[in-house]
């Protein structure tokens, strides 16, 4: 299976993390993995058939172009027999910049683009994607696309998300290991009205964002620790009892047996 990453022009970078695009011309077969929460609502577009998705033991087909917002717990898919897939991560806050619907509306669910962006002539991107002859041709299509739907949003200021933005980054740079009132003190902000931004902006609220990005630095540390406990600490959770509680609540499975198996979505898009 192959996977490519492309940046976004600069006036996206701000609130588009990436593009990428993830293949298998090989046709090869696929059972269902997680893929776990990293704080990045996501557009998802199926160039090649659908994935499959599993949700309390019922499979069903993912819409050809969908968003997701930000995901709670870890969803299960199967890839198809010989996807192309085309993904637009957003920042945590990314989303916001391009829709006036309050975030905490679209998290844990799939939206269909057409409800989210209603009149945005998106079929005639998809003709577009569909005749691009190579991966660059084809994320520059994407680029054209986002500018576009950036563009028509005339009431977003970026003066709204400045704090909120610069929250994000320290939790980032903690790996999630820091205290909201901290956090709310060195940015001279209430606890409330942090809240009340990561719910308007994010869709999630300042402790699961933070307990996300603790996972996900666990995640990429676990090659390099032979013991739990010591995965544990290194995450920076308290004991292993805390470790194993979140991750369950997270993954949906207890770490013990999610890392006995190999997960090859997973590993492509762990949070770098």
């Amino acid at each position: 299976m192959q996977y490519q990453e492309f940046i976004p022009s600069i006036l996206l970078q701000p609130f588009v993390k990436c593009y990428w695009l993830l293949y298998d011309v090989h046709g090869s077969n696929h059972d269902f993995e997680k893929i776990i929460p990293d704080g990045s609502p996501e557009m998802i577009i199926h160039l090649g058939s659908p994935f499959e998705e599993r949700i309390d033991g019922l499979v069903s087909k993912q819409e050809t172009i969908f968003l997701y917002g930000q995901l709670f717990s870890s969803i299960e898919i199967r890839t198809s027999l010989q996807p192309k897939v085309l993904g637009i991560k957003f920042h945590p806050f990314g989303l916001s910049a391009f829709t006036p619907i309050p975030q905490t509306e679209l998290s844990g669910k799939r939206s269909l683009v057409e409800e989210i962006f209603p009149a945005f002539p998106i079929g005639e991107y998809l003709e577009k994607f569909h005749l691009a002859e190579t991966p660059a041709a084809l994320f520059k299509k994407v680029d054209s696309m986002m500018l576009q739907m950036l563009h028509r949003r005339k009431d977003f200021s970026e003066d709204k998300i400045c704090k909120m933005k610069a929250a994000i980054s320290r939790m980032q740079k903690a790996n999630g290991n820091l205290k909201i009132d901290q956090l709310t003190s060195s940015l001279n902000m209430s606890s409330r009205e942090l809240e009340r931004k990561f719910n308007r902006y994010v869709g999630l609220s300042p402790k699961q964002l933070a307990k996300i990005f603790r996972l996900q630095f666990a995640l990429q540390s676990e090659s390099k620790s032979e013991l739990l406990t010591h995965l544990a600490l290194e995450a920076g959770y308290y004991d292993q009892a805390h470790f194993i509680r979140e991750f369950s609540s997270i993954v949906n499975e207890r770490p013990s047996d999610y890392f006995a198996l190999q997960n090859e979505l997973t590993e492509k898009f762990l949070l770098k």
